[in-house]
């Protein structure tokens, strides 16, 4: 979690498993150590740790890339095939974390965010006044 705790975008990505790894410890304190249950819950917390690290790290990567090609927007070149470009960088990073089903049902809404950001009139090609 100390990861991701300057990030809340990422926190709140990764919120669904975070609380299903909540949720399994909950269930775990009621065990007792003489438990024929312990030793499969203990296997399937530590399946849940090591795959919500790695669901994380792997965030944490393509979120940065995405952060570079946002910030790079405003620096580009004021044309068209440049906008494009890094627009469908950030979607390929996007499609990685959908596919990579690194995080939840978050990704609607960063889907309809980005969607929206990419429809806004004033990145149209005759808005910008650019040159295709």
């Amino acid at each position: 979690m100390e990861k991701i705790e300057s990030r809340p975008n990422i926190k709140l990505l990764v919120a669904g498993m975070h609380r299903e790894m909540q949720n399994l410890v909950t269930e775990g304190v009621s065990l007792v150590w003489e438990s024929y249950k312990l030793d499969p819950y203990v296997q399937r917390l530590a399946e849940m740790v090591v795959l919500f690290q790695e669901k994380v790290d792997d965030l944490l990567v393509v979120d940065e890339e995405i952060d570079i090609d946002v910030r790079s927007l405003e620096s580009c070149a004021y044309a068209t095939n440049s906008f494009e470009e890094i627009i469908e960088k950030i979607q390929k990073a996007v499609d990685t974390l959908s596919l990579g089903q690194v995080i939840d049902s978050c990704l609607v809404l960063s889907l309809q965010t980005l969607d929206s950001f990419t429809s806004l009139p004033v990145l149209q090609p005759s808005c910008l006044g650019c040159q295709t």
